[in-house]
């Protein structure tokens, strides 16, 4: 009688892996053509003929902040390079040390290179005025528009919760609560913008659309290549998630 040989199971699991992979890229490609084009329309309806920006103009008041200006320019730091940066920093150092790979960081300094390019090309590009300054009007160098504080709660902080769903084995509470917690200081941060006049409501809106272009590109650049942690614990592996025990 012939030895059974056992199949070859190596290649399909490959084939699904790269399929898994190519989905995941073409996804988080499509996600950020589709954020490319609603910062587009944003900009149009804002700076265009149907005269979006009289919303920013209704919103521009000077509120009665005075007992609380200290409060809120401790809120608005969220969306400074000085805090996000550093919190994504930690996170990325630690993920890539329990994978011992460099490649969180890496994914991290593309993220934050990215994002800082894009805003300062926009601001630059479209120079829109200061709601201080009364100047709602676009190319009159300016450098409100897009918002960078805004940008970077999205992809900043947003890079920081991927990584954290992506490289360890978050479960599903770990997951909705990263999520709500960007979504949190996304609605801080604008609240507390247009309080202090920093920005108007447009451009913060702008500035979560290209933060969201950003990580999304991120993750679909980071989804096609393939991983394989420096660790042997298979708790380690990338997705690895587990849920909550019943």
């Amino acid at each position: 009688m012939k030895p059974q040989i056992e199949p070859d199971v190596r290649k399909p699991r490959a084939d699904v892996e790269a399929q898994r992979r190519t989905t995941s890229a073409s996804s988080g490609l499509i996600l950020a053509l589709a954020l490319a084009g609603a910062f587009v329309a944003w900009t149009w309806f804002i700076a265009g003929p149907l005269k979006g920006a009289r919303i920013d103009q209704t919103l521009n008041h000077d509120y009665e902040i005075r007992p609380y200006v200290d409060v809120l320019h401790l809120m608005d730091r969220i969306g400074q390079r000085a805090v996000a940066l550093p919190i994504l920093g930690v996170v990325a150092g630690i993920v890539g040390w329990r994978h011992r790979s460099t490649r969180p960081v890496l994914i991290a300094v593309v993220a934050v290179i990215a994002v800082n390019l894009c805003v300062l090309i926009l601001k630059l590009w479209l120079g829109r005025g200061a709601p201080l300054d009364h100047k709602p009007r676009f190319f009159i160098d300016g450098q409100a528009y897009p918002s960078g504080h805004s940008s970077n709660i999205v992809a900043v902080y947003g890079t920081a919760a991927y990584l954290i769903w992506r490289y360890t084995a978050a479960n599903r509470r770990v997951r909705v609560a990263m999520v709500m917690i960007v979504s949190v200081l996304a609605v801080v941060m604008t609240a507390t913008s247009v309080l202090l006049r920093w920005h108007w409501f447009g451009d913060l809106v702008a500035g979560f659309l290209v933060g969201g272009v950003v990580l999304s590109v991120t993750v679909a650049i980071d989804g096609a290549v393939q991983f394989q942690s420096g660790r042997v614990d298979p708790a380690a592996e990338p997705g690895a998630a587990r849920d909550d025990p019943p």
